[in-house]
């Protein structure tokens, strides 16, 4: 708080007050100085410093954001082929007759209970027809034999 009186123009800067304390007391001069090189020292730290931390951060800062953005774009398409694939499995147990859920591998399954294995509900033939009567004209062609090993299928064959 300043005096009545006193105008703020009349209190001298810090330097200026540490000059005189260094006239008046020779004895005390090195202190003066070690106070004023600190005062300096702090102030330089402060510009310095301030504004390169705070620059890096915003970098920082929206670099992460655009990571995020990234990571949720790339979260919203798997989420769309993850719902894609499982209308597929549905459509093609209920072509089988199976448990859409758990195909009847899971015992605490909600829809089947672990029965729903293929053949145990009713086929759904028209996806039956949707599904595999494209390929049923090009499997009747295809010769069939009991050794798995001959057929046009074989492992290392393209």
């Amino acid at each position: 708080m300043s005096e009545p009186g006193v105008s703020a123009a009349a209190v001298p800067d810090m330097a200026t007050m540490l000059q005189a304390l260094a006239q008046q007391n020779p004895t005390l001069a090195w202190m003066a100085q070690l106070l004023d090189a600190q005062r300096q020292a702090a102030a330089a730290a402060v510009d310095n410093t301030e504004p390169d931390e705070t620059a890096a951060l915003r970098v920082a800062l929206a670099e992460s954001e655009q990571r995020v953005q990234k990571l949720g774009r790339v979260a919203l398409r798997l989420r769309a082929e993850l719902e894609a694939a499982q209308a597929r499995l549905a459509d093609l147990a209920a072509a089988f007759g199976a448990c859409g859920l758990c195909w009847g591998e899971d015992p605490y399954c909600a829809g089947c209970r672990g029965r729903g294995r293929p053949g145990r509900f009713h086929p759904d033939h028209a996806l039956q027809q949707r599904l595999f009567a494209p390929v049923a004209p090009q499997a009747a062609h295809t010769t069939t034999s009991t050794d798995p090993g001959t057929g046009p299928h074989r492992s290392g064959e393209t």
